[in-house]
């Protein structure tokens, strides 16, 4: 009987298919956001290449990298 029951507690603990595509728009919008906040200041210092686009890009992908797998050891755990 108490096999059941944790059963039913380990399921309810898990994370479900919203929760991971919740994770894949939180990762979309943070690059976006960085993608947006270089273009924007490129624009502002009219710089000849896109150098602050670039780097908050590459700066957002290590974040949002950073982020996931944070939110999936939590998970895990």
């Amino acid at each position: 009987m108490d096999n059941k029951e944790d059963n039913k507690d380990n399921e309810k603990n898990k994370p479900s298919f919203i929760n991971y595509s919740g994770l894949g728009l939180q990762t979309v919008v943070i690059i976006g956001l960085g993608a947006y906040l270089g273009s924007l200041l490129d624009d502002k210092y009219q710089l000849d290449k896109n150098w602050f686009t670039l780097g908050l890009i590459l700066l957002s992908v290590g974040l949002s990298m950073a982020y996931t797998i944070r939110a999936l050891n939590k998970w895990n755990n």
